[in-house]
């Protein structure tokens, strides 16, 4: 009977309407659980890099010696440099920051705690800047001892 078939058509197409929605919202959910865990696996890796900044900058740095107990790794060597441009002078301080900064990553990097008998030497010089000339650099070498601490002495 014609009833029944309009029936039937109306069930039927009721029935892939629902499964229409269903497997969008499926899809829906498979889409917002990947961001979630793209969103944890990111937040996991901030904490790490800052856990790891964290370490890096408990690196010891002396220019003497340390009052602990320490097991000897081996030297580091460091340059760092600043240079004058154009929107910027020449700031000694920058260049012994930056080279500081190097060989507290090269310590971290060997697993040392700290950098002792660090000796810092400078050198003045020029840098070609191509159409800008010559410009005046501050250069700082470093170098010291990378150590694993132990008990205080």
């Amino acid at each position: 009977c014609i009833k029944c078939g309009l029936i039937f058509e109306k069930y039927y197409a009721l029935q892939e309407k629902n499964a229409l929605e269903a497997e969008l919202k499926r899809q829906q959910a498979i889409k917002e659980a990947e961001q979630q865990r793209q969103q944890a696996i990111e937040e996991a890796e901030r904490k790490r890099q800052e856990a790891i900044e964290t370490e890096r900058n408990r690196v010891i740095c002396s220019t003497g010696d340390i009052p602990y107990h320490y097991e000897i790794l081996c030297p580091i060597f460091a340059y760092g440099r600043s240079q004058e441009g154009i929107f910027q002078s020449l700031n000694p301080f920058d260049a012994y920051q930056q080279v500081t900064q190097l060989l507290m990553q090269e310590a971290f990097k060997i697993g040392a705690t700290g950098v002792i008998y660090i000796h810092y030497d400078y050198q003045m010089g020029m840098v070609d800047k191509g159409i800008f000339g010559l410009k005046d650099s501050f250069q700082v070498f470093a170098y010291g001892t990378a150590v694993r601490r132990g008990e205080r002495k």
